[in-house]
């Protein structure tokens, strides 16, 4: 009884803290974006609107976290290339009980997510309002704390806003 009171009441404080953060800021969107579609552009017009927003950024990884230390430990390989679109597959190295792949087997190369993205970010007009962030390099070695580190240093000062889902 007493873990329900609690997980009720962090519930309702997360409902209250959504009401009195800040209506400005800067967005941050994370995701494979593999490709972007209506969702998530849908979901960037709601958070600029509903939250007055200066900016999001929307920063797509070049490979998931989940699929380069599998393919490093070769639990996982590319096994084909199909339309673009990079085939991964289980190898008999895989542990049985991993989901290697929650969102499909299928992913486009990092290069082609970007363009498009930044293509479905133009023809939605939203350009002056959504950036699209390459921090490979960062996030190959700090993952998404390391990039919101250079977010925050960047947007100091300013509320940050997360967005999650697709």
């Amino acid at each position: 009884a007493v873990a329900v009171i609690v997980i009720f009441f962090m519930g309702l404080l997360s409902d209250l803290r959504s009401k009195i953060f800040p209506e400005f800021g800067v967005g941050v969107f994370f995701g494979t974006f593999n490709p972007m579609h209506k969702t998530h552009l849908k979901m960037i017009r709601d958070i600029i609107s509903e939250r007055n927003l200066t900016k999001v950024l929307i920063h797509p990884t070049v490979i998931p976290k989940l699929h380069r230390d599998a393919l490093s430990k070769g639990e996982i390989e590319i096994g084909d290339r199909v339309a673009g679109m990079r085939v991964y597959r289980k190898t008999n190295k895989a542990d049985v009980n991993v989901n290697y792949f929650p969102t499909g087997n299928m992913f486009y190369e990092y290069e082609t997510r970007d363009f498009l993205l930044k293509r479905a970010i133009e023809e939605e007009g939203l350009a002056g309002k959504v950036e699209v962030l390459s921090y490979a390099d960062i996030y190959a070695e700090k993952g998404f704390y390391g990039v919101m580190k250079k977010i925050k240093k960047k947007y100091k000062g300013m509320p940050i806003h997360g967005l999650h889902g697709s």
